[in-house]
């Protein structure tokens, strides 16, 4: 039985690399799979949801969201200033955001900040990096963290305590800073800044004239939803903008028809009565563009977006899509959506950053449609947070209870609405997480785990503890690079733990280089969120990955791999 384990297992990694499958998806459906083949009991299943480190994680991201909403990024903008303070002074106020703040949160605040800068590409993939490096050194810096926490709560181990990362986590921000400091200027080609004038680039505008058939008849009735290789995305009347536009909206004289798809086979048009094609550009079309990455979680890929119902699931409508860098060309509608995919979204007035949202994709740019707080507030809310962080650092309280008392206090105050916290539960992370604790379970109970870790031992025999600590550490790594670092550690943990046990030694370095290898993803988009970020962001290729990460994954290696040991003995 554990060798069919394995196989399922195997199965779900290759359909997730490939990416013929959502993770949520995958993981739970597998675990379903393993609970009706009797291999899980009810208890422990239910139990792998309601983990602790899973709440704790839960509770951060609904916190984050009122953290969100205050002054933090007009105050950080004053500190990041000009290109002249560049990767230093980013470095450490990214890594120091992200030792308590989500990853995601913290780069997201950065892009919104750079994305008008010249000099952008240049610091946006540091960013990621920077953010990664920082979530390193605190149990709350990084899903990861938390995720090996539940794992050894479910193990019956000794949780970490909130600063065990920092022994570990500390040199290897400093070395980050120094290394992107003087190399990433050097490595990271400049490049244009699309985001200031690319939006303009994505459409063909068109005036309905005195007289034209069109006038006094819907979308549908004039035939403009069935183009072939355009697609009406919005309308211009008297500088108002009407967006997404839906097929019973009339056409009136005077209205400028914005087209988005092919926009150069403009000859499609041409059979309209009346309907003059310009080339003077409106600023209103950029007023309400979002730019937005495809997460690997979004229920959106691998489908056709005329399939997916997108206007009136978002209230947007879908204005161009890059992938790899490059944008795609045909009709819009064919298109099949992959994780990472950038969209560039013409959004309505109910397109809000609401759960459907945030499952789907990452969003770059920020159009102001969430009230901020006052100064006032805000600073309250900083230091309410960060009064919460020193405690439970100091273990003064403890974090998920603090966690709790902080969010009945926001809760209170107004901050935040009971609505709001509803909202801000990321259900596919939590079924992500959740499956995947489950799963771990599984791995250990059935033997199908220490399969894998007396397999390791075989083949590392001959280089003793410390060869094989490395051996787990490279495992996680490479699971990481072509999964999610969720779904490394899941998949890592049960071994790294079983194999320790077999060599008779303790399991928390073995564990530390699991976590530290799930973090450890600099070499392509795919291993971290916010590396797909800046991709799309910073426009970079695979090739600018490759140069600037690999001397950081191996900086990085050698600090874990020589410090884990001299701090949690073997």
């Amino acid at each position: 039985m554990d060798i069919f384990i394995l196989i399922c297992l195997f199965i779900v990694i290759i359909l997730l690399v490939k990416s013929l499958i959502e993770p949520t998806l995958a993981f739970l459906g597998l675990l379903i799979f393993y609970f009706l083949l009797d291999l899980i009991t009810v208890n422990d299943l239910l139990g792998s949801f309601v983990n602790t480190s899973i709440i704790t994680l839960m509770l951060l991201i609904i916190i984050a969201d009122v953290l969100a909403r205050t002054q933090i990024t007009s105050l950080t903008n004053r500190v990041v200033g000009t290109k002249k303070r560049n990767v230093l002074g980013l470095g450490v106020l990214v890594s120091f955001l992200s030792s308590f703040l989500s990853n995601t949160l913290v780069v997201q605040m950065f892009i919104n900040m750079l994305n008008k800068k010249e000099f952008k590409s240049r610091l946006l993939l540091p960013v990621s990096y920077l953010a990664i490096l920082g979530g390193t050194t605190t149990l709350i810096g990084t899903s990861t963290n938390l995720i090996a926490q539940g794992f050894m709560i479910q193990m019956g181990l000794q949780p970490f305590k909130f600063l065990d990362f920092a022994y570990v986590g500390i040199p290897l921000v400093f070395a980050g800073i120094i290394y992107l400091t003087f190399f990433s200027p050097i490595i990271l080609k400049h490049k244009p800044n699309e985001a200031v004038q690319e939006c303009e680039n994505y459409f063909l505008e068109a005036r309905v004239l005195e007289g034209s058939s069109l006038n006094g008849k819907t979308i549908m009735e004039n035939g403009l939803r069935n183009l072939h290789s355009l697609f009406l995305a919005e309308i211009i009347r008297h500088n108002k903008l009407i967006s997404p536009v839906k097929p019973d909206e009339l056409v009136l004289e005077g209205d400028i028809l914005v087209f988005t798809g092919d926009i150069e086979n403009i000859n499609e048009l041409q059979k309209f009565n009346k309907l003059e094609i310009f080339e003077q550009k409106n600023d209103v079309l950029c007023r309400n563009l979002v730019w937005a990455v495809l997460s690997h979680n979004s229920s959106l890929v691998n489908q056709k977006i005329k399939e997916c119902n997108f206007r009136r699931k978002f209230d947007a409508a879908i204005v161009a899509i890059k992938r790899e860098g490059e944008s795609l060309r045909g009709k819009i509608g064919e298109i099949t959506l992959k994780a990472g995919d950038h969209l560039i979204l013409a959004v309505g007035e109910n397109f809000l950053p609401t759960r459907e949202v945030k499952s789907n994709f990452y969003l770059l740019n920020d159009l102001e449609t969430v009230k901020k707080f006052d100064i006032k507030n805000s600073m309250f809310i900083y230091f309410s947070f960060l009064l919460l962080i020193v405690l439970s650092a100091l273990n003064l309280i403890d974090l998920l209870k603090g966690l709790f008392v902080l969010l009945f206090l926001y809760m209170i105050l107004k901050f935040i609405t009971f609505k709001d916290v509803i909202k801000n539960i990321n259900v596919n992370l939590l079924i992500l997480l959740g499956s995947a604790l489950g799963i771990s379970k599984v791995l250990v109970s059935n033997g199908a785990s220490e399969l894998i870790s007396n397999f390791i031992l075989y083949i590392s025999q001959n280089i003793g503890v410390y060869g094989t600590f490395i051996a787990i550490y490279f495992l996680s790594i490479v699971l990481t690079e072509f999964t999610l670092n969720a779904c490394a550690v899941a998949i890592a943990f049960p071994i790294a733990y079983l194999t320790a046990i077999s060599l008779g030694v303790s399991p928390t370095p073995f564990i530390f280089a699991v976590t530290y290898g799930a973090s450890a993803s600099f070499l392509t988009k795919f291993g971290y969120q916010t590396n797909m970020m800046v991709s799309a962001a910073g426009n970079y290729k695979a090739g600018d990955f490759i140069r600037l990460g690999l001397p950081l994954s191996i900086i990085y290696a050698i600090i874990v791999l020589t410090l884990v040991p001299v701090f949690f003995k073997f």
